[in-house]
């Protein structure tokens, strides 16, 4: 089966992914990166993953190269595409298999025109065919999409870094929050959470990781709920010095309002044993996170009221939370599971076979 992704970066957050695909003897893998470069903040943040032989660059080939790279292909899965060539091409292929966390998740956001055009092109060629798939990366993804021709074809999908699971001594009254610090990342309720803890017990703390756009309005906000002796804020660090930090956090706060398409913050901070609470607006919130394995919050009101439940817990109910999280990443949303599965996806739709074997979790059907 010859298998080409369509995407806009080929990043480190998805490559143990491709590369478990690609290891399929029967799989002809294709990864299509159709941006120039990657920005100068996610260069900082070495999002760039090591290029590997089946990644080809659509800038760097010609009009024919391209055409050659499509003949005789079974699958497209397309995600943002900033080649107006490849959109073309992608629009006439036998299995259409489209990867997206939203149509357009921020009106600020520049791929939300050419989002727009993706549809312009693909809905002329595919308006009545039918064989075409939703792999929703968000929990957002199947309402928008579901009446575009893919109801009842729609399967749970995300992120998946390949991730250790680690465990270190934890400080209990510690709090973390790391990522980009933009407004739509909202921050600031990591700044009430902390907030509403120290009304319960001043032990607890809370350590800011990252820098943005945003930072100095979260410093004055800090300054503002009497917070500075309590709130750090360390700057950049690495992805592998954030890793190897986590662990030794209670609780991972992970705030990010719709603006977040996916959000994998969350991923690491549940492999790394954290009492996550997390956004529901968010687009892998409801994906990750179960009654068992985590908190789940609206607004402000609700993070007061998971405060309260939390101080409540006993040790041994806080430590079945960690596990879970962990569990959820080790045992079901990781590459592994997802690449294993995305397999008998395609294998099965390449027989012109129905799928739906998975209840939950990657590649589970959405009804």
């Amino acid at each position: 089966m010859k298998v080409i992704v369509v995407s806009n970066y080929y990043i480190f957050h998805q490559s143990a992914l491709w590369d478990n695909l690609n290891a399929h003897e029967d799989i002809d893998l294709i990864f299509l990166a159709t941006a120039n470069d990657l920005d100068d903040e996610r260069k900082k943040m070495k999002y760039e993953s090591e290029s590997s032989n089946y990644v080809r660059y659509s800038h760097l080939l010609s009009d024919e190269e391209l055409k050659d790279i499509y003949k005789d292909v079974d699958f497209v899965m397309y995600g943002y595409c900033l080649d107006d060539r490849v959109a073309k091409l992608s629009s006439d292929v036998p299995h259409l298999i489209v990867l997206s966390e939203h149509l357009s998740k921020r009106k600020s956001f520049i791929l939300n025109e050419l989002a727009n055009f993706k549809w312009f092109v693909l809905d002329k060629h595919y308006k009545n065919t039918g064989d075409r798939y939703l792999l929703a990366m968000s929990s957002y993804a199947y309402h928008d999409y579901k009446n575009y021709g893919f109801k009842n074809k729609a399967y749970r999908f995300g992120y998946f870094p390949h991730l250790d699971i680690s465990s270190k001594e934890r400080d209990p009254y510690s709090l973390v929050w790391f990522g980009r610090v933009l407004s739509w990342k909202r921050v600031d309720l990591a700044l009430y959470t902390l907030k509403y803890f120290k009304e319960i017990d001043d032990r607890y703390h809370l350590d800011i990781i990252g820098e943005g756009d945003n930072l100095e309005k979260i410093k004055s906000l800090t300054k503002e709920l009497e917070l500075e002796d309590s709130v750090r804020f360390l700057g950049f660090m690495s992805h592998d010095e954030i890793m190897n930090a986590l662990p030794t956090y209670s609780i991972h706060m992970f705030t990010s309002d719709n603006g977040e398409g996916w959000g994998v913050a969350l991923n690491e901070g549940m492999a790394s044993g954290c009492l996550c609470i997390a956004n529901e607006k968010a687009g892998a919130s409801k994906f990750l996170i179960d009654e068992n394995s985590g908190f789940l919050f609206k607004n402000k009101n609700d993070l007061k009221e998971i405060v309260r439940k939390i101080s409540l817990l006993k040790e041994e109910e806080i430590k079945s939370y960690r596990d879970n999280a962990q569990k959820r990443i080790s045992l079901l949303w990781n590459d592994e599971v997802a690449s294993l599965r995305l397999y008998e996806m395609l294998l099965s739709v390449y027989n012109h076979k129905g799928f739906d074997k998975y209840q939950t979790g990657p590649i589970s059907k959405i009804k």
